[in-house]
């Protein structure tokens, strides 16, 4: 499972305008990511602009609204290594909260120009302040802004922070400011980076598998 968060003023389209599903489906094709599922939720307003985490926030309706329905409608592996969550701007910060907060649920974290100098969160939900209270951290964490990017600053002293914890981590900044050329040029290396240790199964494993699903005879 992939969830991925858009920032604002963007819709949940704004992951597929930038080609989330094209990319994902052009390295399953080739055998190079296993298959895997996509949520890319529309996020409510008030919640998701103008809360910062814990009960009657947007953390709670994510993680005990979309997640347990997703999990209740959809063949998906609950345990955290199969699950990764990702997000843009004001969605990369809600991705880091989240991700930090509940790394039991998710392995992979992804914030493409997390907007951490706009965020006015308490300091039990910031994603700053978290990293500086130690591990446990989610297996991997991505990071990447635009060298003209006015979240670089910040993305930039996460990253060092979390490296300097400890945390498994890639940080990337290409060209640009905060606008749609970087995310897309960041939008394969982060999805790389979180589903490839998804292992694409072959031979016996695979046909135990189906065997245990009731997919094969």
């Amino acid at each position: 499972m992939l969830y991925l968060l858009h920032g604002l003023p963007f819709t949940e389209s704004h992951w597929d305008d930038l080609g989330a599903d094209e990319v994902a489906d052009e390295a399953i094709a080739a055998g190079e990511w296993v298959q895997f599922l996509i949520v890319m939720p529309f996020q409510p307003q008030p919640l998701f602009g103008s809360t910062d985490g814990g009960e009657g926030s947007y953390e709670q309706e994510f993680l005990e609204g979309l997640v347990p329905f997703i999990d209740r409608n959809y063949r998906t592996d609950p345990q955290p290594g199969a699950r990764a969550l990702a997000g843009i701007s004001r969605g990369g910060v809600w991705a880091l909260e989240i991700g930090l907060r509940h790394p039991d649920m998710f392995g992979g974290v992804g914030a493409l120009s997390p907007a951490l100098s706009a965020n006015s969160a308490r300091p039990e939900f910031d994603p700053l302040d978290i990293v500086a209270q130690g591990d446990p951290f989610p297996d991997r964490i991505y990071l990447g802004a635009g060298d003209r990017d006015w979240a670089r600053r910040l993305t930039v002293s996460l990253a060092n922070d979390l490296g300097e914890a400890g945390a498994k981590l890639m940080l990337a900044i290409v060209p640009g400011g905060h606008q749609t050329e970087v995310w897309t040029r960041l939008l394969r290396p982060m999805m790389s980076y979180l589903v490839t240790p998804w292992r694409v199964l072959t031979g016996p494993e695979r046909k135990m598998l189906l065997l245990e699903e009731g997919l094969a005879e």
